[in-house]
């Protein structure tokens, strides 16, 4: 009589790929587009759905808009304090990816 709900990690994963994907675009869309952020966040989106263990946190990329060489983490902290409503979603979806993918290490390992 009683439904069962069931999240098994790749809907988990797809969902929050979705949820981070659509909230990055609200915040492209916050601004103008001639603007520095606008171009900045267009650019760079897809860094946001990345995993922070798959950033390259050694090898820097020269960014002339910027002036200087980053590596993908600085860049995705630059993009994340563009806006600080943002910066919340992102850990949370972030820390609950890295959750279900050491759960599901620990059920694979276990058995």
């Amino acid at each position: 009589m009683y439904a069962t709900v069931v999240a098994d990690c790749f809907h988990l994963f797809q969902i929050s790929k979705r949820v981070l994907k659509q909230i990055s675009v609200q915040l492209i869309h916050r601004y103008v587009i001639d603007s520095f952020e606008h171009k900045f966040l267009k650019y760079h989106w897809k860094l946001l759905l990345k995993h922070p263990s798959d950033l390259e946190n050694t090898k820097t990329q020269c960014l002339p808009q910027l002036r200087d060489h980053l590596t993908q983490e600085q860049l995705i902290e630059i993009t994340l304090n563009f806006n600080s409503k943002f910066y919340t979603p992102h850990h949370s979806i972030i820390d609950a990816l890295t959750f279900c993918e050491t759960s599901l290490e620990n059920v694979l390992i276990n058995d």
